[in-house]
């Protein structure tokens, strides 16, 4: 007979000592505050030691509970991924991938035919959104994300430089190849979009004419509308990445100032760490590196 304390402690105290807090183990788990608790208290008390030093505002775990996390949390990962095995076999393969809606709309869904050619038995399932998020734990299996901060629980494979540049529709240019510098901006709406607040301040910085920060302008949740809206030259779009690559080929839109920002972080695929030796999402990297290598100038908008 194994001595196992209740699974339903061992999971409170899992998810507290993960978020370092009661209310977010609560709220993860769908309990009462009191009931992680009280959970919690049931399995020091039968350990005999000790797991949290608590105080009014916060938790934090003692010697005894940072020794005992790592030890739980890896007990529950083994089961969770023996399940997902487990109810997977035998059935076809899908897998959820979590995607910003300019990704999807301008650089996967595209390709997504060569990878249903290549892996017939996986069934990509997209889940996409207009607003900006973290990965989501619960639902999907990898996502494609802009990363300026990594998680330690999670797996990170780069794509994509951050890099912000500015668009517009050639008719803004009146038969001029480009402005002559930056401050000609000062003409102009700049278009932003308002998940990602900081980049026009940033690449204003880095031009050296901040003080059109405080210029106001059209706002959009996403990249795909500020291009488009830049496209109908209502202003200048600052895209971050390579969504605008198609559309300057075209003819559609054009770089008004030859002045590029790297920005810190990166386009990633992003999935959990226990998870990224799993064979469709091991298939669908190696998928999304070959189309990025096929691609050398995917970082340059040319």
């Amino acid at each position: 007979m194994r001595h196992m304390p209740s699974l339903s402690a061992l999971r409170a105290f899992e998810a507290a000592a993960r978020k370092l807090s009661f209310r977010r183990a609560a709220e993860e788990l769908n309990v009462t505050h009191s009931a992680i608790s009280h959970q919690v208290r049931g399995l020091e008390e039968g350990l005999g030691v000790a797991l949290f030093d608590r105080s009014a505002r916060s938790v934090t775990l003692t010697e005894e509970g940072a020794f005992y996390f790592p030890i739980v949390r890896d007990a529950f990962d083994r089961i969770a991924e023996g399940t997902r095995f487990l109810t997977a076999s035998g059935a076809p393969g899908v897998l959820t991938v979590q995607v910003y809606i300019t990704v999807a709309m301008r650089w996967l869904v595209p390709r997504l035919h060569d990878f249903h050619r290549l892996e017939p038995g996986v069934q990509v399932r997209l889940s996409t959104s207009y607003l900006d998020w973290e990965f989501d734990r619960s639902d999907a299996d990898v996502a494609i994300l802009f990363v300026r901060k990594q998680q330690r629980d999670l797996h990170y494979v780069s794509l994509f430089d951050g890099l912000l540049t500015p668009v517009c529709s050639p008719s803004l240019l009146d038969g001029r190849k480009m402005f002559g510098k930056a401050e000609d901006l000062s003409d102009f709406n700049l278009l932003r979009v308002y998940t990602a607040p900081d980049e026009w301040d940033d690449w204003l910085e880095a031009a050296g004419v901040p003080e059109l920060a405080s210029k106001s302008g059209p706002t959009f949740d996403s990249y795909i509308l500020a291009i488009q809206a830049a496209i109908e030259g209502q202003g200048v779009a600052l895209v971050n990445g390579p969504w605008a690559r198609e559309d300057i080929r075209a003819g559609r839109l054009v770089k008004p100032i030859d002045r590029e920002l790297r920005y810190p972080g990166a386009w990633c695929m992003v999935c959990k760490r226990e998870r990224r030796n799993e064979q469709a999402i091991k298939r669908f990297q190696s998928w999304l590196l070959s189309q990025v290598d096929c691609d050398p100038d995917i970082n340059d908008l040319r």
